[in-house]
């Protein structure tokens, strides 16, 4: 009787686990950050900064940040525009960082 019980506690956290990752793949589909290896790097052009900056203030509906993945940035001979995308560039690089550390903190409370 007590194998059957065991075999009936595999059978169920089996299928449990199964569950949890199906659930996990469906919320993982709507992610729209633009990490690995088939995502093309963001490019960010200093004559178009606003461009950028919308990119940026996408919320990820999975993460609420959205990781932009590798960043270009294509800077051309004009001062004024260069400093805009800089200070873009610099406030996306804050942001991710701190919501990095958040999550290093929350994954640390959790183990």
């Amino acid at each position: 009787m007590v194998g059957k019980l065991a075999g009936l506690q595999r059978r169920l956290q089996k299928v449990e686990r199964a569950l949890a990752d199906t659930a996990e793949q469906q919320r993982l589909a709507d992610c729209i950050c633009r990490i690995g290896p088939k995502c093309a790097p963001t490019i960010a052009y200093s004559t178009e900064p606003e461009k950028f900056e919308a990119e940026m203030n996408q919320r990820c509906p999975v993460h609420g940040f959205r990781d932009l993945g590798h960043l270009i940035a294509c800077r051309f001979v004009d001062g004024d525009e260069r400093v805009s995308l800089d200070d873009l560039l610099d406030e996306y690089k804050a942001r991710k960082a701190e919501y990095e550390r958040a999550k290093l903190e929350h994954d640390h409370q959790e183990a």
